[in-house]
Formats: structure tokens, sequence, C-alpha cells
């Protein structure tokens, strides 16, 4: 039987976790990903009944503050986003890819900015002394190259805005106005620029990434996953290009 998250006025932060690939070792990411966090929290597992039942009922049963929301085959990752988002309890939404975060995540210093004020926080794998391992040469080359152009060309504020690990107020989701379509992560990379392009207060943080750290198979589809992300970085050197940003953070690069 589904386990549907509850509403609790006492929970701060709503970790919203969409599993997409198969082989992750999903405790080991579970304890690492809460390790750090002070304050009170759940995580929301979205993910396919037939695929990963068994495993997420152990991990639910084991761990009070996880849940679990079924998810539809081939469902948009925004779709399952919304319907997560809506079962949340707390006022913060931080929302995560199993298969490409790794041993160093800024939790604490993405809530310290939100209490500052900020709307929107995302991560950074290339400021500071964030970094990016592993996953193929083609994926990272092209992730690198994008961010690059849309920080020094096309105005975003951001340094990197196709990771997939950002925080938001749960209040603010509906003005983001997303519309991906694609199960994967695209709608990721569409919300750090449409958060900026709506005058949304951001902050950035760096982190360190390692794709496929937990296992698991990538879920990237070339076909269909870049025309995706091509569309929203057209969209993004063309809307962020003279918007202002409205930084609560020193910017990090």
């Amino acid at each position: 039987m589904q386990n549907n998250p509850y509403k609790n006025n006492a929970t701060e932060l709503s970790i919203i976790l969409p599993l997409l690939g198969e082989g992750m070792y999903l405790e080991g990411m579970l304890k690492l990903l809460t390790l750090d966090i002070a304050v009170s929290h759940e995580v929301i597992f979205m993910c396919e009944y037939e695929m990963f039942s068994q495993l997420t009922e152990h991990m639910c049963s084991k761990y009070k503050f996880a849940k679990w929301l079924e998810r539809q085959a081939k469902e948009s990752t925004l779709n399952a986003l919304k319907r997560g988002i809506e079962a949340a309890a707390g006022q913060y939404i931080l929302m995560v890819s199993a298969d490409t975060i790794g041993p160093d995540i800024p939790i604490h210093q993405m809530l310290s900015l939100a209490n500052q004020g900020c709307d929107f926080v995302n991560s950074s794998r290339y400021a500071a002394y964030g970094k990016r391992l592993g996953g193929s040469f083609f994926e990272s080359t092209l992730s690198k190259l994008a961010n690059c152009l849309l920080y020094s060309l096309g105005g975003s504020a951001f340094t990197d805005s196709t990771t997939r690990l950002k925080l938001f107020r749960k209040s603010i989701f509906s003005q983001l106005s997303l519309e991906s379509k694609s199960p994967g992560w695209a709608v990721s990379f569409e919300s750090a620029l449409k958060a900026q392009y709506a005058g949304l207060k951001i902050g950035e943080v760096p982190t360190v990434a390692v794709d496929r750290f937990y296992g698991g198979k990538s879920t990237f589809r070339l076909s269909t996953e870049l025309i995706e992300y091509l569309k929203w970085f057209v969209w993004g050197i063309c809307k962020t290009r003279g918007t202002k940003a409205n930084l609560i953070s020193t910017p990090i690069r």
C-alpha cells in the first residue's frame, strides 16, 4: 500500500526525490543526504511501484521521516514534483536527483540562505570549491559549456543552472510556471532560469557532485533530453539577458 506523506506543521524541510533509474544504493544515499540536517524534515520518494516497492517500503518502515508516492511509468518529472510538493509538509522544498549528488551536500548552507530571505537557492558544481566528478565526457563537457555560455553571454546569475540540487520556498512554486514535459531533469534547468526571470530572491552555494556515486544506470536519452535542454537554453539566452538578478548571496564565481 502506498505510504502517503502526512501534514505536520513542525516539518521545516521536505526533500522530493524522484527515482528514475535502477541499481542505486538508496539507503547509503539517504543516510548521507540527511546526515547534516538540523531541522525537522521528511524525504518523499517518487517512484514506480513495480521497480522500487520493496526497497522503498523497507526504507519507510526503517526511517520514520521517509515516505513514498507512486510515480507512473513515463510520467514527467514536473508532474511527479507537483504531486510531491502538494503532499509536502515543509515550508522549504529540496529537489534532488539521487544519481548526481555526492559526498558534499550543502543543505545547511542552502537553508541558511533561505532563512536570510532567499526564495530559490541553487547549488553549483562550477564555482568556488564546487566540482563535478564522474559521468560521461560528453555530458560533462556539454553541461560546462552550456552553463558558461548562459553565465557569460545569457545573463544568468547562476553558474550552474543545470544542476539537479535546488531548494525553494513551497509558496513560490506556482510563480515559476514550469512547463517541461520531459521524464528527465530538464525541469530543474528550467526552474533556475525562471526563478531569475520571475524576479525571485535567489542565491547559490557550491557543491561537489559525483555522477552515480551511489550506483544506478544513466537515464539521460540523447534524442529526447538534449532537445528539451536545448529548448530551455535558447529560452534562457533570450529571457535572462538584461534581467536584473535579485541576488541575496554574493556571486560565488
